[in-house]
Order: structure tokens, then sequence, then C-alpha cells
């Protein structure tokens, strides 16, 4: 894959996960205890991240990557944090939905940022940049 196609699905997709993080933290605040997760994520069409990562753009080469094997399992936690978040709103615990998404969500949310942007840092720079900065 040529390093600049791949720093320009990498920018599209921070903005992208961004946007979809933002819609989630005021979808599920605004929620009524009957919100599904099919509801919120649109069974997965919202998440641009998600077809990106098993999509045909990605070379097998790339997928190999400690990168992209990274950012795919912080991705994925990303969903069963919000699948989590979505079972408390509908258990009638709201509040602790909303102190999970405040919190650990908003944490994994920016690492995984942070995971993205080594990522790129690492295809432009063709060096090794540490995916878990603190």
């Amino acid at each position: 894959m040529k390093n600049h196609k791949l720093v320009q699905q990498i920018d599209a997709v921070l903005a992208s996960h961004a946007t979809w993080h933002q819609e989630m933290v005021i979808e599920i605040k605004h929620a009524r205890k009957d919100v599904t997760r099919e509801q919120l994520t649109q069974n997965g069409r919202r998440c641009f991240f998600r077809h990106w990562l098993e999509g045909d753009t990605i070379d097998d080469t790339t997928r190999k990557t400690e990168p992209y094997s990274v950012v795919s399992w912080l991705h994925g936690e990303c969903h069963k944090l919000m699948d989590e978040i979505v079972t408390l709103v509908r258990d009638g615990r709201k509040p602790e939905a909303i102190a999970l998404l405040d919190g650990h969500c908003n944490g994994l949310h920016g690492t995984l940022e942070r995971a993205l942007m080594a990522w790129r840092e690492q295809v432009t720079a063709r060096k090794t940049v540490p995916l878990y900065a603190s």
C-alpha cells in the first residue's frame, strides 16, 4: 500500500471516528430506556472505521503489522464498551452509563486516537513510534 494513500485513510478514519464518538455521546445522553444497539449504530453502518479495517483498501501486508493489530483491537474494545453502555441505559442505569461514557470510554477513545496518530507518524516518517505513549 502506498504510504500517502494510507496516511489519507488514517486521517479520514480519525475524523470519522471522532464524529461517531460524539454522535454516540449525544444519542446515549438523550436515549430512552428502550434504545437498542442497532438503533444507535444502524447495525454498524455508521462506523466507517470498521468498514475501513475490514474492507479491501488495506492490503494483507499492512494487516500483518503491529499498528494495524493494535488499532484493530482498540477499535473492537471501543465497540464492546459502547455495547456495555447501551446495556446500562436499557437496564435503567443511565447515570452509570453516562459515567462510563464520560470516563473509561473517553479514555479508550483517546488511546485509539493516539495509536492512529502514532501509526500515521510511522508511515510518514518510516520509523517506529510507540503506539501506547502516555
